[in-house]
């Protein structure tokens, strides 16, 4: 595949360590969840989210989050179960299950809007090729292995700013 200038064909496990979250088990025991504290990342928090997750609608324990993948303000998370392929900023204090996976020390010349909204283009891609069974799933090694053109950070930064634009545009619309 054809590259502008100055890009690089990468695989995303080169960018960043891609961690796979963690559920404390059994799911349902009250225990793991608590009225305030870290929150707990559900699929529905992210799709509620626009931009940057805010905030969830349950939290953890201390239990829980020993049991869990924490991840804080920054941090790149994506779905990799039911809804394959979702990308978002995380705000908040939170920790992530067996369902998202998180983009742990970021490459420096890369910029974390910028791995979003490539993971975003890849969303139908890794829908794809999840695997079926009672939901769609893809693992983190296949999401560690995928490729992508990686343009120098300046350059990373300027298509960054012309997303962000659109996105906040449409948000103004809506």
């Amino acid at each position: 595949m054809a590259t502008p200038e100055g890009w690089s064909h990468v695989r995303l496990g080169e960018l960043a360590r891609v961690k796979r979250g963690a559920s404390p088990r059994p799911i349902n025991d009250p225990r793991w969840f608590a009225s305030t504290g870290p929150g707990w990342v559900r699929i529905t928090d992210v799709t509620r989210s626009r931009r940057i997750l805010r905030e969830t609608t349950q939290y953890l324990s201390a239990q829980g989050v020993e049991r869990s993948v924490r991840v804080g303000y920054g941090d790149v998370i994506m779905s990799i179960a039911g809804t394959v392929g979702r990308a978002i900023i995380v705000g908040i204090d939170a920790c992530i299950h067996d369902g998202f996976v998180a983009f742990n020390n970021l490459r420096s010349d890369v910029d974390a809007w910028w791995l979003v909204y490539t993971l975003r283009h890849l969303e139908q891609t890794f829908a794809s090729l999840g695997q079926q069974g009672t939901q769609v799933n893809i693992n983190s090694d296949l999401v560690a292995r995928t490729e992508v053109a990686l343009p120098p950070l300046a350059q990373q930064r300027k298509i960054t700013a012309i997303l962000s634009s659109v996105d906040e545009t449409i948000e103004k619309t809506e």
